[in-house]
């Protein structure tokens, strides 16, 4: 009988840095204002009474006003150089590459995420983006400003709409040569774009799915909007000949099925599995923080998270669910409980589902093996065991062998476990996830060396 895992979560009070009040300077006028001297016009015929000469003036210093004057000015130097201190401390701090380790309680669902306002909860002093990020320069502190190569939101592009002859050309007929892979919402072929870019394009055939041409063309400009390094864009759509497709950005080095579980693949080094969990992090919480709305993907598996040449992971099919009029569909051994029981997706069921792709990084197995043995149901009561005792060989994937960091696996393992908590209450968000795993040594040093 498996466990049900229910990490302890510490309570933590949230940061919240005292208003600091503002530094007022006074200065006064040291030097007494000299006595007025009335001035006579001195007649031509009058004249002038003989006085003595005055006694020559000499400039005594008034040591206590310059002493005062010393005073006041280094203070003031001094206030200045604090205030500068106490801005780049509290800048340091919302930092998103800080690089304190990460304490369990930080996944904590009731702790608002680090880093910029935006990514703390609707009504908590923070209203919500009105529309995706774009390429603008990142704030301090957005989930953009990692690193330049996470610049992470490509320039928009238009998404165009296709016509049917047009990705018959591309993909030969849609002849079974080009054919990609099959799947819960279509077959997906690879295409080559005809009008001249010769762009590499995957073309999905959808399976019908309800609702008008219009509900349809306005889901897909809503996916279309969507522009992030670590998700797949939408090139466009077609609605013709009685089909609806969509076209995406082809991906040549496949999912990430095919190189956890195909045979005749080279095993994942440790260094690539944590690089494509932080992705894959970072392209989910954009998906559910910075799209407006928000965008659930409803099917986080491996097979719909791609990898380029890089090993960057991408995730491809969000939104398909809704598009489809399938929230209630999923795939088995990534369904968080609430849904399998019938439940409608949310953005906690996307965390749960990801926590299983987590745990099919660490260790190697299947979500579902060919027993029917679900991974999870296995990993809970291992997990609680390794967390306690710190002793993780019972888990890690054996094709790792002792290749990896204990750290890092430990704040990989600490995730997981949140992730697929039964209640979906107690699961972390993906914001927080993100800032847990870019503190892990590999991500900070792949992040330095980019930058």
């Amino acid at each position: 009988m498996a466990v049900p895992y229910s990490p302890e979560i510490t309570p933590s009070s949230n940061y919240s840095p005292a208003a600091s009040s503002p530094i007022k300077f006074s200065f006064a006028l040291a030097d007494p204002s000299p006595s007025s001297v009335k001035c006579n016009s001195p007649s031509e015929n009058a004249p002038q009474p003989e006085s003595p000469p005055p006694p020559p003036r000499t400039h005594v210093p008034n040591t206590g006003a310059a002493i005062i004057a010393g005073i006041v000015g280094g203070a003031a130097v001094v206030a200045a150089v604090a205030a500068c201190l106490f801005w780049l401390f509290m800048y340091r701090r919302r930092s998103w590459s800080q690089n304190d380790d990460v304490p369990p309680h930080y996944l904590d669902p009731e702790r608002p995420p680090k880093g910029d306002s935006r990514w703390n909860e609707p009504g908590k002093n923070s209203p919500e983006p009105s529309e995706p990020m774009t390429s603008s320069p990142p704030s301090p502190g957005s989930l953009i400003s990692l690193s330049s190569s996470f610049s992470g939101h490509s320039p928009k592009q238009p998404v165009r709409q296709f016509t049917y002859e047009e990705l018959a050309i591309a993909t030969n007929g849609f002849s079974e040569l080009n054919l990609l892979g099959q799947g819960m919402f279509g077959d997906v072929y690879k295409g080559i774009l005809s009008d001249g870019s010769l762009r590499e394009v995957a073309v999905k055939r959808l399976n019908s799915g309800d609702g008008g041409d219009r509900e349809f063309q306005s889901e897909v400009e809503n996916i279309g909007s969507a522009h992030h390094r670590h998700i797949v864009s939408l090139v466009g759509y077609c609605i013709g000949n009685g089909q609806k497709m969509l076209v995406y950005h082809f991906i040549p080095n496949n999912n990430l099925e095919c190189h956890l579980h195909e045979k005749g693949q080279p095993p994942m080094d440790w260094t690539k599995k944590v690089r494509v969990a932080a992705g894959l992090a970072k392209g989910l919480a954009y998906l559910h923080r910075i799209c407006h709305p928000a965008i659930i993907h409803g099917d986080v598996k491996a097979t719909n998270i791609f990898l380029d040449g890089d090993f960057e992971a991408m995730v491809g099919d969000f939104g398909l669910a809704k598009l489809l009029s399938a929230d209630t569909m999923g795939t088995s051994g990534y369904l968080a409980p609430e849904r399998a029981g019938g439940g409608k997706l949310t953005k906690e069921s996307d965390v749960f589902s990801f926590g299983v792709v987590l745990l099919e990084l660490i260790t190697g197995r299947r979500a579902v093996d060919s027993d029917g043995n679900y991974l999870v149901e296995w990993a809970r009561p291992i997990l609680v065991k390794a967390l306690e005792e710190k002793d993780f060989d019972e888990m890690i994937d054996s094709r790792v062998g002792s290749n990896y960091n204990v750290h890092e696996l430990e704040v990989m393992a600490t995730c997981a476990a949140a992730c697929i908590h039964h209640s979906d209450k107690r699961r972390p968000k993906m914001t927080q996830i993100v800032d847990a795993l870019d503190d892990v040594s590999i991500v900070k040093n792949l992040r330095k060396s980019e930058e």
